[in-house]
């Protein structure tokens, strides 16, 4: 066989259902599910599974949602499928391959990606406009919060 790779998919491969099937089939599944309700505070579970999808779109939601879904496929592909050679992800997915490689709970990726989305609500300047000066938002730098804490191992640069 040759060289297996996962590769982890970034925001916007959300959709109202994502990841229902396999937590209702799957124990392992559906810890993965549980524990991100619990450590993000509210059911994410159920607004995966049942929606509404205005609110699955919004990216503090966005993220953490489709973390935790490939979080709980891979509980099941770990048990089955060959160990990969090689782990990748679009954007977000990054911390999809990331996570299962550090022994850390799912609550940490779980909340830098909740973080992150809330970090993209700040108002986006008009068409044509420049962004404003670092100073404007609250004294910090104006940049992806990946460039803030890069988790353990991913270089921020």
């Amino acid at each position: 066989m040759g060289k297996v790779a996962w590769v982890f998919p970034g925001q916007g491969s959300q959709v109202v259902g994502m990841g229902k099937a396999i937590a209702e089939a799957d124990a392992d599944a559906r810890a993965v599910f549980d524990a991100a309700d619990e450590a993000l505070g509210f059911a994410l579970s159920r607004l995966c599974f049942e929606g509404p999808e205005e609110e699955l779109r919004l990216t503090v939601n966005t993220q953490p949602a489709i973390l935790t879904t490939s979080a709980a496929l891979l509980a099941v592909w770990k048990k089955a499928a060959p160990r990969p050679d090689f782990v990748a992800g679009h954007s977000l997915g990054e911390y999809s391959a990331w996570w299962p490689r550090r022994p850390s709970p799912l609550s940490t990726p779980c909340a830098s990606c909740a973080s992150a989305g809330r970090s993209w609500r700040r108002p986006f300047p008009p068409a044509g406009a420049a962004w404003p000066p670092s100073s404007a938002w609250n004294g910090r730098p104006c940049r992806p919060s990946w460039k803030r804490c890069p988790p353990k191992g991913m270089s921020s640069s």
